[in-house]
């Protein structure tokens, strides 16, 4: 009787080490995967941040140029930057109106 327990109590931790094995295996190939999709994460974020850095100075190269051209003063800029920004107080941008 004690050959036979102990037939199953090694058939038991022999499935138990391939089961452990197999989900292993699971796991490895899941957080590969995981890696993968955070270095594709990653690259699209730094992609994004050169875009919005490249749109700041071209929204500050023409804010200059609306400047220097005449057709804007600071305080227009201001109250752009003002509605661009979310500020909900129009009285912030000294109230004026950008046209």
């Amino acid at each position: 009787m004690t050959v036979a327990l102990t037939a199953v109590a090694l058939v038991a931790l022999v499935a138990l080490a391939w089961e452990l094995a197999r989900a292993r295996r699971a796991h490895a190939l899941e957080a590969a995967l995981l890696r993968e999709q955070l270095a594709a994460l990653s690259k699209r974020l730094d992609q994004a941040q050169r875009q919005a850095e490249a749109a700041v100075a071209r929204t500050e190269v023409a804010g200059q140029l609306l400047l220097e051209k005449g057709i804007a003063d600071e305080e227009e800029l201001e109250a752009a930057r003002a509605l661009v920004d979310g500020d909900d107080d129009p009285g912030s941008a000294g109230g004026r109106t950008v046209h």
